[in-house]
């Protein structure tokens, strides 16, 4: 008898020739196939670690089974920029660009073209979330006034909110910043914005909003005519400024 024995590490036919031999000298031959058949693909990967903006970001991604060497792709979402999946050896490397959440589902296919696939979270950390918005322009009375907010770091998307203050009558902030609305009355009001990212990270910022009377003119343009020895009198009419 003999014994064959061993770990397989690759699925596939194998035509294996045997001979035996006793003591007489005799032989025999015989042609046999070895069938290895590949268990089911399966991620050994489950998590991604985070990773930084502008720090050099490296993990290789790992599977087991099927019947390799294995490609790898992404299907669905999108790799923070900065970063690059190698198909071949499913390395993933770089250095990231700026701050992310990303949600993406990655494929493995093997030599026998079996595929599986598997759904990653991969956060990269950024600065922490500023306000870029210095200041804010003034605004007229009666004109339509509209202003977008500013701010940078953190992970997008951002939120707004009024968090001290009052807003001019006419005014308003919508989530996304943008102060816009037409105002009726002029006005100098202190008020404080807070900016929250997808982390929940916050800053704020206080800022003047001065809403101006519209500039004054006089909306006289003729006067009526006059006659000698007679009482004259004319209304002249204004407009704009702050009425008396």
């Amino acid at each position: 008898t003999a014994e064959l024995k061993g770990l397989p590490k690759v699925a596939g036919m194998f035509p294996l020739e045997w001979e035996v031999s006793d003591d007489a000298t005799a032989t025999a031959l015989a042609r046999l196939q070895l069938s290895i058949v590949s268990t089911a693909l399966k991620f050994l990967t489950t998590t991604l670690p985070e990773g930084n903006v502008n720090m050099p970001y490296q993990i290789t991604l790992s599977a087991e089974g099927g019947m390799p060497p294995y490609a790898w792709q992404v299907i669905a979402g999108n790799i923070p920029n900065g970063l690059l999946l190698y198909p071949q050896t499913g390395l993933l490397a770089g250095t990231p660009l700026q701050g992310a959440a990303a949600t993406v589902t990655i494929q493995i296919t093997d030599a026998s073209n079996q595929t599986l696939t598997k759904v990653l979270q991969l956060r990269i950390a950024g600065p922490p979330v500023s306000i870029l918005t210095t200041s804010l322009p003034e605004g007229v009375v009666g004109h339509p006034y509209a202003f977008a907010l500013e701010a940078a770091n953190g992970v997008p998307p951002y939120r707004w909110q009024l968090l001290q203050g009052q807003l001019p009558l006419g005014i308003q902030l919508s989530p996304d910043g943008l102060l816009a609305g037409t105002t009726t009355s002029a006005t100098a009001q202190q008020m404080m914005f807070q900016v929250e990212d997808r982390d929940g990270n916050r800053a704020e910022k206080q800022y003047l909003l001065q809403i101006r009377p519209e500039p004054m003119t006089i909306s006289t343009t003729t006067l009526p005519e006059g006659k000698i020895g007679q009482p004259y009198s004319a209304q002249l009419e204004a407009t704009g400024g702050t009425p008396a």
